[in-house]
């Protein structure tokens, strides 16, 4: 299903830490950090979105958002370092 949550802030860089699943935690929610590589460069990781889409899944106990691409990212409210 495909869904966009909006008003989210990062809550946790690695929720499965020491181990990394590629996922970071917005508000509780997994989410596939495989198109926010590009976003580190803009912002700290304690940023927030305007809102961010994807498809929704369950895996292993957790519900995840899958972003699509880049595009699925709305725009970063960087909160200062």
């Amino acid at each position: 299903m495909l869904v966009q949550v909006a008003g989210v802030a990062i809550t946790t860089v690695n929720p499965d830490d020491p181990d990394d699943f590629d996922e970071f935690e917005v508000d509780g929610l997994r989410v596939d950090d495989l198109f926010f590589e590009p976003l580190d460069n803009l912002c700290p990781l304690t940023s927030t979105f305007a809102d961010i889409a994807g498809v929704l899944t369950y895996s292993f106990g957790n519900s995840k958002l899958g972003p699509r691409d880049e595009a699925d990212f709305g725009q970063p409210q960087c909160v200062p370092y």
